[in-house]
């Protein structure tokens, strides 16, 4: 048998997400006052998006902001273990064990061109490059549909590179890039700007065209060869740093937490001494905190919404608020039951908290909230109908090229930057609106597919992508 990362027995995603929750709203009650957390792990179920905001909009309020995400981080990540078929292991005591006789012979290949790496966004069907970019940048701010910092660091980036020769060029960075295949990953931007880059996945990559791509195949899998992943990033680093991007992802069997608990372990193992940053993409459905000038756009729509919209709001089909808390303690409610617990489990534990954990201790991160995109993973008959409606309600759903490219930027800006403090982790956000409705975004993604369907009703006899 294989070795496997794994929950403990008889535990999935959503009970862990409730029980480390709960044991977190008990042991810090004092300091999260006025909270209720549902202790019924069923009644838990039935309304985790509500709660994990609520919950999230009272940590941000606490003087224990920190350390409760610390002992949310750390009851997690104690509950992963490596399973090799005859013992079960904490993930973490696992990659402090070294594989024995592991024969290290990575594949290395060189691109013969030079980095051409420009400022540059693909955008409903052209490329756009420099000041292009920054119009499309100002009017996506000016849409509400990027946060201030999400546009000063894409303002930032461009800057930097016109005044660098106009081309990005990472030829003196190494990237470890966990997940290297997925549709919103950045390893083909980076080895377009002369990068070295690790390719962790388990798909096959492909000569670059530039920078140096360096795969080991007995290290691709997260999930059944943690520690040979680790030993190749070392291995990788050569007593020099290097930055690791995490972005694997599966679905179901509480894939998506155990993937993003694994990436987590190998960096902490790590440790700051090889790790250069850490880098991810937060989902916009997920519990995160509003930024003032959404707030203040939020109040303005509540104030004077659209006759139809007043109408919807009025017959229960759309419901306020938009978001709990108040101040720089707001929480959206924009968490989509369809996508299941564990999926949030992941973006909540291990993404949100985390980085604000590692940013507190003094790691480089950069954990941006990057647009609903186009991707295979939402290619889901609901979906694909609120596509359509989305525009209706304020809501803009990036192509994933487009996505791909702006994250990619916004996170190299983050990089080439001073480190971002823990309070200010999540500050840049391109959301596409998601932040900015006076209504729970599950029910505005219901009303919008009712639009959709109307406008195109093949959308719901698409075949899903395998």
């Amino acid at each position: 048998m294989s070795k496997q990362v794994s929950l403990p027995e008889g535990e999935s995603g959503s009970q862990l997400l409730h029980r480390v929750v709960s044991e977190a709203a008990s042991t810090f009650a004092e300091s999260l006052p006025g909270l209720k957390f549902p202790v019924d792990p069923k009644k838990f179920k039935n309304t985790y998006g509500d709660s994990l905001s609520r919950f999230e909009a009272a940590r941000l309020g606490s003087p224990k902001r920190v350390e409760i995400a610390r002992a949310i981080c750390d009851a997690t990540a104690t509950a992963c273990e490596l399973d090799d078929g005859f013992e079960r292991v904490p993930l973490r005591e696992a990659l402090k064990r070294r594989v024995p006789d592991r024969e290290i012979a990575p594949e290395t290949m060189h691109g013969n061109a030079a980095p051409d790496l420009r400022v540059e966004v693909p955008f409903e069907g052209k490329t756009l490059r420099g000041d292009d970019v920054l119009r499309l940048v100002d009017r996506f701010h000016g849409d509400h549909h990027m946060t201030d910092a999400a546009r000063d660091g894409l303002h930032w980036i461009v800057k930097h590179t016109e005044d660098n020769g106009g081309n990005l060029d990472l030829r003196k960075h190494k990237f470890a890039v966990l997940g290297a295949a997925a549709e919103l990953s950045p390893a083909p931007l980076l080895l377009r700007a002369g990068a070295s880059v690790l390719w962790v996945d388990p798909r096959t990559p492909t000569a670059p065209n530039s920078g140096t791509l360096v795969y080991d195949s007995s290290a691709r899998d997260l999930l059944s060869q943690p520690q040979e992943i680790t030993q190749a990033i070392e291995c990788f680093a050569d007593g020099e740093k290097v930055h690791v991007g995490m972005f694997a992802y599966a679905p179901g069997q509480a894939r998506e937490l155990r993937l993003a608990e694994t990436m987590n372990a190998i960096v902490e193992q790590l440790g700051q001494s090889t790790v250069a940053s850490a880098a991810m993409f937060v989902s916009p459905t997920s519990p995160a905190a509003v930024q003032p000038e959404d707030a203040a756009v939020v109040a303005s729509r509540g104030h004077a919404p659209a006759a139809w919209q007043r109408a919807l709001a009025f017959s229960g089909i759309v419901k306020g608020p938009g978001f709990y808390g108040e101040g720089t303690h707001a929480v959206a409610r924009a968490v989509i039951s369809l996508q299941g617990a564990g999926y949030q489990a992941a973006q909540y534990l291990s993404k949100i908290l985390r980085a604000e954990v590692w940013a507190e201790d003094g790691m480089h991160v950069s954990a941006n909230v990057a647009g609903i995109s186009r991707t295979k993973s939402l290619e889901h008959p609901l979906f694909l109908a609120a596509f359509e409606g989305a525009p209706s309600f304020g809501v803009r759903i990036f192509d994933a090229d487009t996505t791909r490219s702006l994250a990619t930027l916004l996170m190299l800006g983050d990089l080439l930057r001073p480190k971002t403090s823990a309070d200010h982790v999540h500050s840049a956000q391109i959301h596409g609106g998601v932040y900015d409705l006076p209504w729970q975004f599950e029910a505005s993604v219901k009303a919008a597919a009712v639009l959709g369907a109307m406008r195109k009703p093949s959308v719901f006899f698409r075949r899903r992508s395998a």
